[in-house]
């Protein structure tokens, strides 16, 4: 049974976004878990129609369905149109298909949608995520921010079709970048590695499709490309990536994470450890203390 909310200010001026990525995902508790905030649900199925309706008694505002689904940013702005064009919402909440609301949030993002937020600010929620069921198990889950809550405002919008993002609009429309309170949890399972499969498969076409385009990848791009040749199995491919990352970047940020991944791939495909080595070498000359956690 679907647990309401009491009414209240807030309920009217925000929507909750949902993004259905394939077949795998149970999203049932999702729904469950944004009902509890507020009335307005609007699902974004971006499966190609293999996540159909399970449960049609689910109480949804709106469905959106946007086949041979290449960009994730094109996606949501179709989604945002929908309800900027039919509705007067003044915030939109994303959520994806697995993830829920942590109980200690519904009372706080309430009352800080009601008294704090200002539409000149885009929020970032803590994202938790759980290895486990049993949520009294804390020792493998990670934590991490990811933009959210976005006021509805012409000209926001998801750019970038490898690695969509509000910041380029935000920046231009001079919205701040703030914190709100809470946290989402994601549960991480068996069905996760077919998710994780099908998102890499679907960013290599995408890459593909631009680089016939004559587009180069920039330094993040070939970052992902990489992850997703490792998700694929092809480590191969996917160190020759994060090679050129190393080389060719001028961030530190993006050429730590590709040590990173680079490393991680001798796990799952093992090399002579005289190659180990040279990598761990010429790391610790850019990054000292965080190369060398890597070897304990």
């Amino acid at each position: 049974m679907i647990q309401t909310h009491e009414n209240s200010t807030a309920d009217s001026r925000i929507a909750v976004g949902i993004v259905v990525e394939n077949s795998h995902q149970d999203w049932a508790e999702t729904v469950q878990s944004a009902r509890r905030m507020t009335p307005h649900l609007f699902l974004l199925d971006i499966s190609n129609g293999h996540a159909a309706i399970r449960d049609k008694t689910l109480p949804l505002t709106r469905k959106v369905s946007v086949n041979s689904c290449e960009d994730i940013g094109d996606a949501k702005n179709t989604l945002i149109d929908a309800i900027e064009n039919e509705f007067d919402f003044d915030w939109l909440l994303w959520i994806n298909a697995g993830e829920v609301f942590d109980e200690a949030t519904l009372p706080l993002f309430s009352d800080f949608l009601e008294k704090e937020a200002e539409r000149d600010s885009l929020y970032v929620m803590v994202l938790h995520r759980l290895f486990h069921r049993d949520r009294s198990r804390h020792d493998l889950d990670e934590e991490s921010i990811d933009p959210r809550l976005m006021p509805l405002k012409k000209g926001l919008r998801f750019e970038g079709a490898v690695c969509p993002t509000l910041f380029s609009a935000a920046g231009r429309l001079m919205i701040q970048l703030n914190a709100a309170p809470g946290r989402i949890l994601a549960f991480v399972d068996e069905q996760e590695t077919g998710l994780r499969h099908e998102r890499a498969e679907r960013m290599l076409k995408l890459l593909k499709k631009l680089e016939k385009q004559g587009i180069s990848p920039a330094d993040e791009s070939l970052l992902l490309r990489g992850e997703c040749q490792s998700e694929q199995g092809d480590y191969k491919a996917a160190r020759r990536d994060f090679e050129k990352v190393i080389e060719k970047t001028t961030k530190p940020n993006i050429r730590l994470e590709a040590y990173y991944r680079l490393w991680e791939t001798f796990a799952f495909a093992p090399v002579a450890p005289n190659d180990m080595t040279k990598v761990l070498l010429a790391g610790i000359d850019h990054f000292p203390v965080d190369m060398q956690l890597l070897t304990f």
